[in-house]
């Protein structure tokens, strides 16, 4: 226990925050999760890690951000306050409690361990202030400046927490950017493109939100169509037969993989082996959630029944999504209630169409239809299935890799809720 003392933080941000619908993962990701059933006592909890960008060197210019990276305004690049593949946690690094909105004054500090998890368990419910102080810890973090849960140039930053009797938040978490403050790189302006056709077949869309990190909820309906290159090349049997063992697998035995949260539109949550994705309103909004595994090329399945529904009511899975200055973007594949499915881009700003609703006969249609879907990405050639059968395969270039998750939207039926009862990726050879 440390002596108390008042902190003014540099940086202050309110946890309850939603995560990558929009709004992305923990650390991609916000949100809570109650996970105490008749319990008074609560827990926050979280991890401090080493945010990499591969910035590149002096008289190197860029068009687009390295993996990991997003443009900083100022003509260079910053992390993206996601915690990636291939990231690490930093241990021994101390963090600070406090109790009330920060700042506050501390009560207790604990260190990180040796891949940077730090807890504060047993605690009454309230308002608490989790706060690092970079200063402090300049021995392990070293030159740099924060990336999560907002962009600082160091000192200390904070996050305040409201818990609830019984409540657990686990997602409560640092980034650390050693090239802060490095040397500007120009990135040159790209070249204007024009706008895509605009159409008006009603569909939920959806909007990433700024949060601590990367995160999910929805924005207003924006879409187009564009026209696609297909190159018939993928088999079309079931496409996970002979790929062996998934590189990832979960039956959401717990919410460990997922930054669970709800908000005004959507609500995801864990419980008894079973994911639940609901829309509250039929508002034409999407709401997604992301994880934390990255891959390029993989072929990514979720296995999921509907409940009560009709018409463009919908749910399905997001791929190669990444963090950019509009926010996540990425790919998303979906079927609805009436039996039809797409498949869209997502640029921060609005849906491209790369295959419009089309009915299939594949699709179990109704309420209360358990359906298998997959979507395959080799290079540009993507395909997407439904229970094993190839619908449609395309040719796209939009993006290239990142992370992966599920979305849902209503249209037609308030409460709108998926069970999801399983969720698999396969990297491809």
């Amino acid at each position: 226990m440390n002596n108390m003392r008042s902190i003014p933080l540099a940086v202050v941000l309110a946890v309850s925050l939603v995560l990558a619908g929009c709004t992305l993962p923990a650390p991609p990701g916000g949100g809570t999760s109650p996970t105490t059933s008749g319990s008074t006592v609560a827990s926050v909890s979280g991890r401090v890690w080493d945010d990499q960008c591969p910035r590149p060197q002096a008289g190197e210019t860029l068009t687009i951000a390295p993996q990991g990276c997003l443009p900083d305004g100022s003509g260079g690049f910053r992390s993206n306050g996601t915690f990636d593949s291939g990231e690490a946690g930093l241990a021994a690094i101390k963090v600070a409690l406090a109790s009330g909105p920060c700042p506050a004054e501390i009560t207790t500090t604990t260190d990180t361990s040796a891949d940077g998890i730090y807890a504060f368990a047993d605690l009454t419910p309230g308002t608490y202030c989790i706060s690092i102080d970079s200063t402090t810890n300049a021995a392990v973090l070293g030159a740099g400046g924060w990336s999560s849960p907002a962009v600082s140039p160091g000192g200390l930053i904070g996050a305040t927490v409201d818990l609830q009797a019984g409540q657990v938040i686990s997602n409560v978490n640092f980034g650390w950017d050693r090239g802060a403050g490095g040397a500007q790189v120009e990135v040159p302006t790209p070249e204007p493109t024009l706008a895509p056709e605009m159409t008006s077949t009603p569909e939920p869309t959806a909007t990433p939100e700024a949060t601590a990190t990367p995160n999910l909820t929805a924005t207003p309906q924006a879409s187009a169509s564009i026209t696609v290159s297909p190159s018939p090349t993928f088999a079309s049997g079931d496409p996970k037969a002979g790929l062996g063992t998934p590189t990832f697998r979960d039956t959401f035995e717990s919410a460990a993989n997922w930054p669970v949260y709800e908000d005004d539109h959507v609500k995801f949550a864990i419980t008894d082996g079973d994911l639940k994705m609901t829309a509250f309103n039929a508002d034409h909004w999407n709401g997604w959630m992301l994880t934390y595994n990255q891959s390029q090329d993989s072929y990514i399945e979720l296995t999921a029944t509907s409940g009560t529904c009709s018409g463009l009511d919908q749910f399905g899975i997001v791929a190669r999504s990444s963090g950019t200055s509009l926010g996540y973007v990425g790919y998303f594949f979906g079927i609805t209630c009436d039996g039809r499915y797409s498949l869209r881009t997502w640029d921060g700003e609005k849906y491209t169409r790369l295959v419009d609703w089309t009915a299939s006969a594949d699709i179990l249609s109704g309420s209360d239809k358990t359906n298998r879907l997959g979507l395959k990405l080799d290079g540009t050639r993507i395909g997407v299935y439904v229970n094993g059968k190839l619908l449609k395969e395309v040719v796209n270039d939009a993006y290239s890799g990142g992370i992966y998750g599920v979305f849902v939207g209503a249209s037609s039926t308030a409460n709108f809720t998926v069970t999801a009862t399983e969720f698999a990726a396969w990297d491809l050879p």
